[in-house]
């Protein structure tokens, strides 16, 4: 599970995500995208966890023609892929999905976010279906509360929001934060589970751009965040 970072108002979407895909024992595999626009819908999907069911659940995404549908069919979509995914590679799967764009519904922009999990013989954990609406912000997952606490302070008394510069900031405490790197059962190891990069993808109802923002100097094959730690 990496991060996501996701605003939302009215008439626009903003997810950010890092570029990390990461082994059991928190060494980096490969770096990945992990934000979809459909733009045919408008709307984006960010996923986190299990790259091979997230790739699957972007595949069913785009079949929707709008927003709304997706949403009405996020739940179906999500265990089909995870499914799928434990059927092909035969692991755990943990995938958590958020979707943002607009609603024709309340015409406006909106945006929610659902998780699903399967255990190592594909069985539906307990509470493994869990979903809700995006308000305003998403920041997932919390990075250490004093760290957090000192980057909000410092963006509220200087008046600049939450742009590129907080969100880097955010990331670069998660970085720092020791998180348990899977679910249980197999939830023996902590460290640090972002990097690569940070990708930026706004969504408008007629535009939609996407860009690196920052770069992390991890390597392949190496643990995420080496440089943090303390023999470093």
């Amino acid at each position: 599970m990496t991060s996501i970072i996701f605003f939302r108002s009215d008439d626009s979407i903003t997810s950010y995500t890092d570029g990390s895909a990461y082994d059991e024992f928190g060494i980096f595999r490969q770096k990945a995208s992990k934000t979809s626009v459909l733009l045919h819908q408008p709307a984006l999907v960010a996923t986190r966890g299990s790259g091979n069911a997230g790739n699957l659940y972007d595949a069913f995404a785009g079949r929707h023609p709008t927003y709304d549908a997706l949403c009405d069919g996020m739940a179906d979509d999500l265990v089909q892929a995870c499914t799928h995914a434990h059927l092909l590679f035969g692991d755990p799967i943990n995938l958590q999905v958020t979707a943002g764009g607009f609603s024709d519904r309340t015409g406006r922009f909106e945006a929610q976010t659902m998780f699903f999990s399967l255990d190592d013989e594909g069985k539906k954990r307990p509470n493994a279906l869990i979903a809700g609406p995006v308000d305003s912000t998403m920041v997932d997952p919390w990075p250490d509360e004093t760290l957090m606490e000192a980057i909000c302070a410092k963006h509220v008394a200087a008046g600049d929001g939450v742009g590129d510069e907080f969100v880097i900031e955010v990331m670069e405490a998660q970085r720092a934060t020791k998180y348990t790197l899977h679910p249980p059962p197999n939830n023996h190891t902590k460290g640090c589970l972002v990097g690569a990069f940070i990708q930026k993808t706004v969504l408008m109802r007629d535009d939609a751009y996407t860009r690196i923002i920052h770069r992390w100097p991890d390597e392949i094959g190496q643990k995420l965040g080496r440089e943090l730690e303390p023999d470093k």
